[in-house]
């Protein structure tokens, strides 16, 4: 059990996260708490251990090291404790759940613990039934949601949450705006590549389709595909690029160096797609790859669109549409010049609607008015 000795009354926001994992999640809980901690606000962070803790210490921002998405009964029975201990202690303001499974034990701790802090949830997509368990719960508990984009606002409020308990952010990028980047398609090797959690539900099946397919359409073009990420999919995935006889492919694992990874692409492409409500908005890496000006080909999936408008800000395509993802990445790298000013306009929308400093702002504000 963690020992948790009491200090003086501090303004506080409490993270809650499974840092366990170097995933989407993860990484905008450790954005948040960096941009928080830069606005004056201190920042605790409870969450399982994992690659980002390091980072968090780094920034000064306390971290305590516990299984916050268990669903073991003593687990959560304990969890339940600590959390009430550590509310007792720094007279916590704001109650910010980053994952939906712990909220009602963060309910029940700040009840016990007597306590009126405003509970926070944000919601980044999940599986469609969830919704219709969860949602009733939390407006039984006045939970307070914030949806990372405008598709996922909609989309709660469309389950009969209350409007005025809703509303929506997009995450932070965690990059330097002023990156001293590279120029993109100056080598006779094309580099294409994607990132992600190599996951069933992000498809980077069709990725290696998409490959196919570009060899179909264009056999002469030399190329080399990257595959950024880990996680249990991994093992299937390279199986299925030896079954497919792809051979210009690398898996790279986790990448902590995510500017390098963007700087030495000429195209990123998103194969994510979902079914109904199921899913993610948008995720960090498509927000990424804008700032690093890497051109886009997605899939119109989730809230993919409110980012990647097709032949504004890049390549938007049928979901699952192989030939047609092809046909797009390719013209990216034929046409330079109609490329080059998608990949401007992506990047003028990303410093607009996902600088951190504006993240914070309005983060702020949600804590005061929801």
């Amino acid at each position: 059990m963690l020992k948790i000795n009491k200090v003086k009354d501090q303004k506080t926001v409490l993270l809650v996260s499974d840092m366990g994992k170097f995933g989407g999640t993860e990484v905008a809980t450790l954005v948040t708490a960096k941009v928080l901690k830069k606005n004056d606000i201190k920042v605790i962070v409870l969450g399982k251990g994992g690659p980002l803790v390091k980072s968090l210490l780094e920034e000064e921002i306390l971290f305590y090291d516990y299984d916050t998405h268990s669903r073991k009964i003593t687990k959560n029975l304990s969890l339940l404790y600590v959390c009430y201990k550590l509310l007792k202690k720094y007279k916590i303001n704001i109650i910010h759940a980053q994952m939906a499974r712990p909220v009602p034990l963060l309910w029940l701790a700040n009840f016990f613990a007597g306590n009126k802090v405003k509970i926070f949830w944000t919601s980044r997509g999940i599986l469609e039934h969830t919704y219709k368990i969860i949602l009733p719960i939390f407006r039984l508990i006045n939970i307070k949601i914030i949806g990372n984009c405008k598709q996922e606002q909609r989309k709660i409020i469309g389950y009969g949450y209350p409007p005025k308990l809703v509303s929506y952010a997009y995450n932070a990028y965690r990059l330097e705006s002023k990156l001293v980047l590279k120029e993109k398609n100056i080598s006779n090797v094309v580099r294409i590549g994607t990132l992600s959690a190599l996951r069933i539900d992000r498809r980077i099946d069709l990725f290696l389709d998409i490959i196919e397919k570009i060899t179909e359409l264009n056999s002469t073009l030399k190329i080399q595909y990257y595959i950024g990420g880990d996680g249990p999919e991994k093992n299937n995935l390279e199986k299925l690029a030896r079954d497919k006889k792809i051979k210009n492919i690398k898996f790279l694992g986790n990448i902590n160096d995510v500017a390098s990874y963007f700087n030495n692409l000429d195209v990123f492409v998103s194969s994510v797609v979902t079914e109904g409500d199921t899913g993610a908005g948008i995720s960090n890496d498509i927000v990424e790859a804008m700032l690093t000006k890497t051109p886009v080909c997605a899939y119109d999936a989730a809230a993919i669109g409110e980012i990647v408008i097709n032949n504004q800000t890049g390549h938007l395509v049928e979901p699952r549409n192989t030939e047609a993802m092809a046909k797009a990445i390719l013209q990216t790298i034929e046409d330079k010049e109609q490329t080059k000013v998608y990949v401007e306009n992506a990047y003028d929308l990303i410093i607009k609607e996902c600088d951190p400093q504006n993240y914070a702002k309005k983060l702020i504000s949600l804590y005061k008015e929801l």
